[in-house]
């Protein structure tokens, strides 16, 4: 049996660098680290953006008074300046990730790379998310002297929707940057 999968293993190995060329490969590993630069790029203009319109709202519309609620905003701002920060270190350790570089030493860097963007996706997005919700609610006291209840009803009950569904679509893009990092790495050991 053991013979058999090494016979396998050779005429794999043989398949793969006959069909695909070394500089189709690098070709695909560029593109590949293109794209999910471009999604750090992406994310940080989002996430810029909502922070611009919490602060405009927060100072115009809603200039809350009380220690819990301003607490409650520097949490949701705090959190989103921390996770833009982490999108910007992301796009300096990303391009520290050289195609030209030898090939060990690319795939190293690329599953050292990997393995951060693992980490962010993990517990210190999980963080972030918590603190902007225990944010969010720590404004609800102040918000219901000004705000009728049942439209705080809506508005707390309508959050947590949006947060299902904004998890669900940040989940989505965390597994699909997470494929073409795991791509990223097979196409490297291809190449050694």
């Amino acid at each position: 049996m053991d013979d058999l999968k090494k016979i396998w293993k050779s005429a794999k190995g043989n398949v793969v660098h006959s069909s695909i060329s070394v500089d189709a490969l690098i070709r695909q590993a560029e593109t590949k680290k293109k794209k999910a630069v471009a999604s750090h790029y992406g994310n940080i203009g989002v996430l810029t953006a909502v922070v611009i319109m919490l602060v405009l709202c927060f100072i115009f519309l809603f200039p809350f008074r009380e220690i819990l609620s301003r607490t409650g905003v520097a949490l949701m701002i705090g959190g989103l300046i921390v996770r833009i920060g982490i999108e910007i270190f992301s796009i300096v350790k990303s391009n520290k990730v050289r195609v030209s570089d030898t090939t060990a030493q690319a795939t190293g860097d690329t599953i050292a790379f990997y393995e951060f963007r693992k980490k962010i996706h993990g517990p210190v997005t999980l963080i972030i998310v918590v603190l902007y919700i225990v944010g969010f609610y720590s404004l609800s006291p102040e918000f219901s002297k000004y705000i009728p209840m049942n439209w705080m009803v809506v508005m707390d009950v309508g959050f947590l929707a949006g947060a299902g569904i904004l998890s669900w679509a940040i989940r989505k893009g965390i597994k699909q940057e997470l494929e073409d990092l795991q791509a990223l790495i097979d196409i490297r050991k291809q190449l050694i």
